[in-house]
């Protein structure tokens, strides 16, 4: 039974200056981009990608904290120079999960920092690459992407 797999196959990102509007539907997210712009992918393998949304209740009101890793083995990222500048936006991030959900974390309002490590192994079986952490608060939990 395929309909409780859990698991991120693959995570892309767009800056949130890019990000034209944002309306926020019952549980979904509909957005439209500034022209030419679209959503560009981390080149991370599926097992590499996590991501996660807790939720914290104080006073009667309800915040999510969104704390996201994101893998990518040198050989890959050397073909994505632009993403050293991830550091310096905040971004919206959209994953996919195995059992076929498209997830959005973040909005206009609430966008999320990402902060890059560069990972040089300590031993044989120790990981090269580069290590992305995307962290937020939002007023809501991961939402659907709604297409146009």
């Amino acid at each position: 039974m395929s309909d409780n797999i859990g698991g991120i196959i693959s995570a892309e990102y767009i800056f949130v200056e890019q990000v034209k509007t944002c309306a926020i539907i019952d549980q979904e997210i509909c957005l439209n981009f500034t022209s030419g712009k679209n959503w560009k992918e981390f080149p991370a393998t599926p097992n590499k990608i996590q991501v996660t949304v807790v939720p914290t209740s104080e006073n009667g009101i309800t915040s999510y904290t969104i704390n996201g890793v994101v893998f990518c083995p040198k050989p890959k990222l050397d073909k994505y120079p632009e993403m050293a500048s991830l550091q310096m936006h905040k971004i919206l991030l959209k994953y996919a999960t195995v059992n076929g959900e498209i997830l959005v974390v973040g909005d206009k309002a609430h966008p999320l920092k990402v902060t890059i490590e560069k990972l040089t192994p300590s031993e044989a079986n120790g990981y090269s690459g580069t290590k992305f952490t995307i962290t937020g608060i939002n007023t809501h939990p991961a939402l659907s992407l709604r297409t146009l």
